[in-house]
Formats: C-alpha cells, structure tokens, sequence
C-alpha cells in the first residue's frame, strides 16, 4: 500500500508485563492496569468529599459529580481537603489562644 512504511520498526510501545503470562492469576497483574483500592476506602473517601460541616468547611460535591471524578483527581481532592481542614483547625486553634490571652 502506498504511503505506509515498509517495515514495522521497533516493538510496539506497552509496558512490558501489562497482560497476564499464561501462569499467572489476574490477581498478580490486575494492580498494574488499575490501582488496588479497598471498597471502604472508596466509601470513606466519597463521603469525604460529600460532607458538609455545619459551618461550612467542605466542598459541596453531589454524589452525582463526585461518580463522575476520575481516582487520581478523587485522591488529589482527599488529600488537598484533608490539607484544608488542618490548616482551619490550626487556625480555630491560635484564634481561641488569642482569645484567652485577652
């Protein structure tokens, strides 16, 4: 066919292991293709980001829109939330130190 290069070239660019040997069970190789997590973690982890505390820290997430993350932004969300919610409370904390000094 015209246009197409003649040969082929180098292996095709997968990641070596990415399917199964014949040997091995899907449980050795699954965690390659997608990242082991435990359904209570997943759980814990959407009822973070739906939680909204009285007051107001929380990111007012439907369960339809966090469905619809991707895991690494569900994870980065967890973590910078987590980051959000020490930094509120360290400051909950200096503010009432403050408060008692007066």
């Amino acid at each position: 066919m015209p246009g197409l290069c003649g040969r082929a070239g180098g292996p095709a660019p997968f990641r070596a292991g990415l399917l199964p040997a014949e040997n091995e069970s899907e449980d050795q190789w699954i965690g390659g293709l997608f990242p082991r997590i435990d359904a209570d973690e997943l759980w814990e982890g959407v009822f973070q980001l739906l939680y909204h505390q009285h007051g107001g820290s929380g990111l007012s997430l439907s369960l339809t829109e966090v469905m619809e993350l991707d895991l690494d932004r569900i994870r980065w969300l967890l973590e910078r939330l987590g980051d959000q919610r020490q930094r509120e409370a360290r400051e909950l904390e200096q503010a009432a130190r403050r408060g008692r000094r007066r």
